[in-house]
């Protein structure tokens, strides 16, 4: 005997219901939401990713920090809008018109150009004059893989300047920092400070040099963390002599 299904209203409604699920379900993981979300990223020992020649590391204790950027889908959105880990950028303020593969490689230009300027820097302030169209004095080596963007400038600074100055800079803490360099040695803010200042604090750093402009910021996530702002080179290697306890 064959048996007839008949589908009731509240069948139809479930069913209904169902689909309708399904479909904000697809929306909110396979839309693109506009949006990239900001994270705090790992914070890795200056002395594996700077190498100069005839000079090794002075110090284990100076470090930088990175960010992780990912773009979101609308749920990674939402999921980021209430998590106080998290910031969201417009993708269009931050591309600023390129596609994610332009912008990958004018950020490992920029990263570069970083480099190019920790070494001149710290070169010439430790007293190893350069001469312009030659090759510098020493042999300076920068391998940060696959990291892009300028924010690391100041801690490559740092790095190499504690190498060529090694009873000057040995810090008696932990010292992570972050900061654009500039041709005239003065140290431009950052984004991302807010997770680059969790960063920090969750990795057990004790000192966190930052841009004068991101203070504020920094100091509302830092904890126990001391916050050392700096304008320039000058200040940024006075604030490590100062933890060295010279």
């Amino acid at each position: 005997m064959k048996r007839v299904f008949r589908w009731s209203r509240n069948n139809r409604k479930a069913l209904l219901y169902a689909a309708g699920v399904t479909l904000l379900l697809v929306i909110l993981y396979f839309v693109p939401s506009g949006y990239l979300a900001v994270y705090p990223g790992p914070v890795k020992p200056m002395q594996e990713i700077v190498s100069v020649e005839g000079h090794p590391a002075s110090s284990d204790r100076l470090y930088m920090v990175l960010v992780i950027v990912k773009e979101t889908n609308l749920y990674e959105t939402l999921y980021a809008a209430i998590s106080p880990r998290a910031t969201l950028w417009s993708k269009d303020a931050i591309l600023g018109g390129l596609s994610l593969e332009q912008y990958s490689e004018k950020a490992r230009q920029e990263m570069e150009e970083s480099q190019r300027l920790a070494v001149k820097l710290a070169l010439e302030m430790s007293g190893y004059p350069l001469t312009p169209g030659e090759e510098p004095p020493l042999k300076v080596t920068v391998d940060t893989g696959d990291i892009g963007g300028p924010s690391a400038g100041l801690m490559f600074f740092l790095e190499i300047s504690s190498r060529l100055k090694p009873d000057e800079f040995k810090p008696m803490g932990k010292v992570a920092g972050t900061g654009i360099l500039r041709p005239d040695g003065s140290v431009a803010a950052v984004g991302g400070i807010e997770q680059k200042t969790m960063a920090a604090r969750d990795a057990g750093i004790q000192y966190f040099l930052v841009p004068w402009q991101n203070e504020l910021e920094a100091r509302k996530y830092a904890g126990a963390m001391k916050i050392l702002p700096v304008r320039d080179c000058s200040e940024a290697l006075q604030a490590l002599r100062e933890v060295s306890g010279k």
